[in-house]
């Protein structure tokens, strides 16, 4: 394990590699090292974010966007690397990572947690009105899930109305 951390471990804040999530914003496509594998690389973050090895957790997660980020748990993956950033009190990390999950992996099941994670890091972030689009979005677009349900709440709590007003709405396209 402790040759894994070695192994794997992310370059210094601010720098980017070649591949890596971050150094040109979006995943990268390298081949993995010899005897990486998805299944074996999503099982050990998941693992250890659940577990509290955050920072490890972090890490793994980002291995695995790098080098399988169109599988059908890269959504996941990144929408737990904003999960981690949110716990941390990172929001702008948080809102960016929820933005990936929503662009890269539009229509998946992790859709409207990440529409509604996004709205709490904007809420906490003091981007009120940001977050009051979100919640309208996801109860738009997602209204009878548990999700939609927590954003009317959090839209009740701020004295929003779910639906948008007039001058906001937009033309649908």
């Amino acid at each position: 394990l402790e040759f894994r951390r070695v192994l794997f471990r992310s370059p210094a804040p601010g720098t980017a590699t070649q591949g890596a999530p971050g150094a040109t914003g979006q995943p990268g496509t390298g081949t993995p090292p010899q005897g990486m594998s998805a299944d074996r690389t999503y099982t050990d973050a998941l693992r250890d974010f659940q577990t509290g090895k955050t920072d490890l957790a972090y890490n793994e997660f980002q291995q695995y966007l790098t080098y399988f980020p169109n599988t059908e748990l890269a959504a996941n993956a990144q929408y737990y690397i904003g999960e981690i950033a949110y716990n941390r009190g990172d929001y702008v990390a948080g809102v960016q990572a929820f933005d990936a999950v929503l662009e890269r992996y539009p229509e998946n099941p992790k859709t409207p947690d990440a529409h509604l994670m996004k709205g709490m890091a904007l809420l906490k972030s003091r981007q009120v009105s940001r977050a009051v689009q979100e919640f309208r979005a996801l109860v738009q677009n997602y209204p009878h899930t548990d999700d939609a349900r927590k954003a009317q709440e959090q839209l009740r709590e701020l004295h929003a109305s779910a639906a948008p007003s007039p001058a906001t709405r937009r033309p649908k396209q």
